[in-house]
């Protein structure tokens, strides 16, 4: 059984107190933070696992799911990290990636010779990260289903699946519809998804045909969090993140 800690629940439009998009999963001795929101670094620091993370995946490429990625590499080198982090995110923000990271003094050759290793790599449907604790797989979303209406071309995002024995994690990242991640679901997932795009009742409807374990709903908005926190409160099977929060899957 895996432990998902999330530490930023909020979404684009930032609300006080609460950080961006951000969670860390953890098997055993494997530990991936899927997204990095804002804030990330001083949970981290606070739980003492900066050092532990192997990788980061970023589902996508917005301002709310990145933007704490640089303080957490600059928090990493000054707490001396020597253990190699491998970043996955779409391709087409590798190369602008690597020219930030200079511009901002947080130089590629310095991570190759004086720091840690840094690598980026691409972020592509199918497996992504396997071992002998689980194995995480990503599949695309439809966060940019208005893209493929007007006729143009869509940027690419992704969801992601963990699996662990058998124990499934299904975090959705950011959707247009519950069409792209219904087949991810499998009797006794944990759901973690989004309920800001999407109509979150519908989320339960479709998770509950399923026969879900758990629905734990995130990226959320001043508008619905307290309809969803109260309706958490009645229903045994439905949680609401909040920054800090652990959950067993």
């Amino acid at each position: 059984m895996g432990l998902l800690i999330t530490l930023g629940s909020g979404g684009g439009m930032a609300r006080k107190g609460i950080g961006g998009p951000a969670h860390l999963v953890e098997v055993n001795e494997t530990r991936v933070l899927l997204d990095c929101g804002e804030s990330v670094s001083g949970q981290m620091q606070h739980l003492d696992k900066i050092f532990e993370i192997s990788h980061v995946i970023l589902t996508h490429l917005h301002p709310d799911h990145l933007s704490g990625l640089f303080c957490l590499l600059q928090n990493s080198i000054g707490a001396k990290r020597k253990a190699p982090l491998e970043i996955l995110l779409p391709e087409e923000g590798i190369q602008p990636l690597w020219a930030f990271l200079d511009s901002i003094y947080l130089y590629r050759k310095k991570f190759n010779r004086d720091w840690f290793h840094l690598s980026l790599k691409p972020l592509e449907s199918g497996a992504v990260i396997e071992n002998c604790d689980i194995k995480m797989s990503a599949w695309k979303s439809d966060h940019f289903l208005r893209d493929q209406k007007e006729n143009e071309d869509p940027r690419p995002a992704f969801g992601i699946t963990v699996d662990s024995g058998s124990h499934r994690l299904v975090y959705t990242g950011d959707i247009s519809s519950i069409a792209c991640f219904i087949d991810q679901l499998q009797e006794n997932t944990c759901l973690l998804s989004e309920g800001f795009h999407i109509p979150w009742k519908d989320v339960v409807s479709a998770a509950r045909d399923k026969n879900l374990k758990k629905i734990i709903f995130t990226h959320l908005s001043s508008n619905n969090t307290s309809e969803i926190e109260n309706f958490c409160k009645h229903n045994s099977d439905t949680f609401l993140a909040m920054d800090g929060k652990r959950f067993e899957w």
